[in-house]
């Protein structure tokens, strides 16, 4: 057995990316609530669980620290209560998924399929394994208006009762299935909502370059190019202060183990002609922090290498610092063209339209609305300001 790793993420790592029990690090059992909970909050309960589960029945009998064998069952149980329902959940919601992404195909509307639920069929062993809470596609602007069609034909509406034009590139459907159970679509116009960014990946080349073998008639964004919008992803979060969840780490750890030759040739043109370097060997050692393998560790070399740290563009350092609050919205700011558009960012951002604010609070919260507008840039600046210290 390792030694005791106090930090619980580093726990965590050990419980997703362990091959044997004895790979585990040692936790006491007072600590089970806790790792429960974080497991939850940072998207790999369920991949825990398919490993305790299928340790505990392989091993169980050569395992000769009881207590430890003793909390990992705790444990288990937990978690597997927790993995029965997340699996009914994600079994309904994959299927509704799939059925309106069919439906696109049948009107030969072509999209592609980004993030979790990509990920989901293409690196993880069951797709439930990768928890998501929306289905994230990239479709041409010209497309937009037909499927916002067949979206409202199957019963999907928008859930802000807006749009925005200004702030991002992209806006959400959703389908209630069931009490409690619904199946919500991020629709993007481009790849990310950061101005210095939204380019950097488009609609042809992911197309071109897609999965369409892995599910028929669906289009998954191929494991190079989901290397590097999970990066962005992880970064813009990072960048704005928000928890970066252990899941996003193991998406890399995941992609990067299982690349072919074809493949990282691919992902290593890319990261030289987007000038990349910097970001990837960041991002990528970040990730070997809790999941250490030869594969990151050859391409966070490969970043180092003097070849290829000359072909970064210095522009994406903005990612490796804070964007948080006034912050962020400067750079935006900086970023897009033409007076008018940096206006309406500004009107988006600080007085939306009603909807958003009802949203938020409620119509019957009792305040009159523009009350509400005074609150809501209250408390976004006393968020800003506790965000900042920390």
């Amino acid at each position: 057995m390792k030694n005791n790793i106090s930090n619980p993420l580093h726990i965590l790592s050990s419980l997703v990316r362990a091959k044997s029990i004895d790979e585990i690090s040692p936790f006491d059992a007072k600590n089970i609530d806790e790792l429960y909970s974080l497991s939850i909050n940072h998207g790999v309960a369920n991949q825990i669980n398919s490993n305790l589960t299928d340790f505990l029945s392989k091993e169980k009998k050569i395992v000769e620290n009881t207590q430890q064998l003793s909390s990992l069952t705790q444990l288990n149980i937990k978690l597997t209560t927790f993995a029965q329902h997340s699996k009914v959940i994600s079994t309904i919601t994959d299927n509704a998924a799939k059925n309106f992404l069919l439906a696109l195909a049948e009107a030969e509307i072509k999209v592609v399929v980004l993030k979790g639920f990509s990920l989901g069929y293409q690196v993880y062993k069951t797709s439930y394994l990768r928890p998501k809470t929306d289905v994230d596609i990239l479709i041409r602007n010209e497309d937009k208006r037909r499927i916002s069609e067949i979206f409202v034909n199957l019963g999907y509406s928008n859930p802000r009762g807006w749009e925005p034009q200004a702030i991002n590139n992209q806006f959400s459907m959703k389908k209630m299935l069931s009490k409690g159970v619904s199946t919500l679509f991020d629709v993007h116009l481009k790849i990310s909502n950061s101005k210095q960014i939204e380019n950097i990946l488009n609609y042809d080349e992911l197309l071109i370059s897609a999965n369409s073998t892995q599910l028929t008639n669906i289009n998954l964004i191929n494991k190079p190019y989901a290397l590097i919008h999970a990066i962005f992803h992880l970064l813009h979060h990072k960048s704005s202060g928000d928890l970066i969840k252990l899941i996003w780490h193991y998406d890399l750890y995941l992609i990067t183990k299982q690349l072919n030759e074809t493949e990282l040739v691919q992902l290593k043109e890319l990261i030289k002609s987007k000038g990349l370097s910097n970001l990837v060997q960041y991002t990528l050692t970040l990730t070997a922090n809790y999941l250490p393998t030869n594969e990151l560790q050859h391409l966070i070399e490969w970043c180092n290498t003097s070849e290829i740290t000359k072909t970064y563009q210095p522009q994406y350092d903005y990612l490796l610092g804070r964007t948080l609050g006034i912050k962020g919205v400067w750079l935006t700011l900086c970023a897009t063209e033409g007076l008018s558009n940096k206006v309406a960012i500004i009107q988006e951002m600080v007085f939306p339209p009603a909807e958003e604010i009802y949203i938020k609070y409620g119509k019957d919260s009792g305040w009159p609305l523009v009350m509400l507008y005074i609150r809501r840039i209250f408390t976004g600046s006393i968020k800003y300001i506790f965000k900042k210290k920390k």
